[in-house]
This record gives C-alpha cells, sequence and structure tokens, in this order.
C-alpha cells in the first residue's frame, strides 16, 4: 500500500506547465519574432545599422512605448536626423503595436 508515492499534483503542474508554453508562451514569442523580422527588413532598408545597434534600437523603443528617449537620441542614436527617428518610430509603432 505504501510501495509508491501519489505524483498526481505533480503531473498536473507538469502537464499545466506544457499546456501553457504551447499554447500561450509560444505563440506569443513568434508572433514577436515575425515583428521583430518585419522591422529589421523595414529598416535594413532605409539604414545601414549593425544587428547590436539595431537590438539596441528595438530595446529602446519597446522600453518607451514606440518612442526613443531623449538620452538614447543624444547618445546612441545622435547621427539619426528627427525626420529619420519619427520615420523609425512609426515604423515600430506601425509594426509591433498594431492590435
Amino acid at each position: 500500500m505504501y510501495r509508491y508515492f501519489d505524483a498526481t499534483k505533480m503531473a498536473e503542474f507538469l502537464y499545466d506547465c506544457v499546456y501553457k508554453t504551447i499554447y500561450e508562451i509560444i505563440p506569443v514569442e513568434v508572433d514577436y519574432l515575425h515583428h521583430y523580422d518585419d522591422f529589421r527588413s523595414r529598416i535594413e532598408q532605409q539604414f545601414d545599422m549593425p544587428e547590436k545597434t539595431f537590438s539596441l534600437l528595438v530595446n529602446f523603443l519597446s522600453q518607451g512605448n514606440g518612442k526613443l528617449s531623449k538620452r538614447a537620441k543624444e547618445n546612441e542614436f545622435k547621427r539619426l536626423t528627427q525626420a529619420e527617428t519619427e520615420s523609425i518610430e512609426e515604423f515600430y509603432k506601425n509594426i509591433f503595436q498594431e492590435n
């Protein structure tokens, strides 16, 4: 009677984790990667930007809700004109913040 322990709760927890991963987390990640690739291709059409700088750009835009901070404009992206910055922000808004 006491030879095997009851692993029902652990099996249910594992099932819930796998289910959430397959049906919630992975689709969100795949959607993000599609948006990232679309944004990258749009930026590559207009700007010559290394991957590291592009990654930094996406991070700044996501933290600022689609807007580059004043510090980012003055430091990391000081080569961009005001029109280019607005264009990039518009691209980001159209791709990542579409509902």
